[in-house]
């Protein structure tokens, strides 16, 4: 926990959660649930006041995990909500209080207790390349958006990949080096490849050497 310094702590009685009369918090205990790793979960407590308005400041946090956003003031007769926040930090059970002073001579602080889970989301990598994938803290489930970008398809037989419909669909390559001696081919790995043949260059001169090369 975190020592005050100049709080007097005795029994757990001794630091009330209600003023009679003056300040007090519906609920003054706020559980908070399971709550996702990377996200924030925010509900609220009712502070209300007495016959007089009330000046109060957030005077120690149990846990960096636990926060609260704190007016300046709660006017006479008033109910306000306030909103407390718990961010886990790690996977655990998580139990935490704030406690509020207010400017009411002699008054002790207004304690609020919290409590929460933290839980680590699942991963959501489809490994599809046209989907985002995200995780929906509120859901606790996986959605993937499908996507309308450029892409690559890894085949380099492809070019002006394009995500359509969750895939990523590309247009074939039209492999034609000009040289007529040659077989067009495509290899997915390094894409247009010709090789020569030697037999669509023979002549009808036995005399010759016929040989086919990628210049013709």
């Amino acid at each position: 926990g975190l020592l005050v310094p100049g709080l007097l702590w005795g029994c757990e009685g001794d630091v009330v959660s209600v003023v009679k009369g003056q300040l007090r918090a519906e609920p003054e205990n706020v559980p908070f649930g399971t709550v996702y790793l990377g996200s924030t979960k925010t509900t609220f407590v009712s502070l209300i006041a007495g016959a007089q308005p009330i000046a109060i400041n957030l005077e120690a946090v149990s846990d960096p995990e636990f926060g609260a956003e704190l007016p300046p003031l709660v006017p006479a007769g008033a109910t306000i909500d306030l909103p407390v926040h718990f961010t886990p930090s790690a996977v655990s059970t998580w139990n935490g209080w704030i406690l509020i002073r207010s400017d009411i001579e002699g008054a002790p602080p207004l304690r609020i207790t919290m409590t929460g889970e933290g839980l680590l989301p699942e991963s959501c990598d489809d490994h599809i390349v046209c989907t985002r994938d995200s995780f929906d803290f509120e859901s606790g489930q996986c959605t993937h958006e499908e996507l309308h970008d450029a892409c690559d398809d890894g085949d380099a037989c492809t070019s002006d990949d394009t995500c359509l419909e969750g895939r990523c669909l590309g247009v074939p390559l039209r492999c034609d080096d000009g040289v007529a001696c040659t077989r067009d081919t495509c290899d997915p790995a390094v894409g247009c490849v010709p090789v020569p043949e030697d037999e669509a260059c023979r002549d009808a001169d036995p005399c010759s050497l016929d040989r086919c090369t990628l210049q013709g």
